[in-house]
């Protein structure tokens, strides 16, 4: 019997330490839950501050590529009109031209 109370000893000592080491992992789980909620909510936040940045920042840029466009647009009209004014006056020069020379000749 002296044997068999070492023993039940023994496993008694045992599941102490069994139990310490859980609670000592839960305790540990528990603070890694904690922290990993800390930097999740952290993250969130970043993620919030650099979208409240961001936001107005691509609104700005496609504004500025809408007014870019605007601009081309308006530029290239501008030269058609520019091409067309001079074709009417090399036009016209050349009837001046026609009629100054068909004066010239009467």
């Amino acid at each position: 019997t002296e044997q068999l109370q070492m023993e039940y000893q023994e496993l008694s000592k045992q599941e102490a330490e069994s139990k310490q080491s859980l609670e000592e992992a839960t305790t540990c789980l528990e603070e890694a839950k904690k922290l990993a909620k800390i930097v999740e909510e952290e993250k969130l936040r970043n993620d919030k501050e650099e979208a409240e940045v961001m936001e107005p920042a691509l609104s700005k840029k496609a504004n500025a590529i809408k007014e870019k466009e605007k601009l081309a647009e308006e530029a290239a009209e501008t030269h058609r009109i520019v091409q067309e004014n001079e074709t009417m006056n090399q036009n016209n020069i050349t009837a001046y031209e026609a009629t100054y020379s068909d004066l010239q000749q009467k």
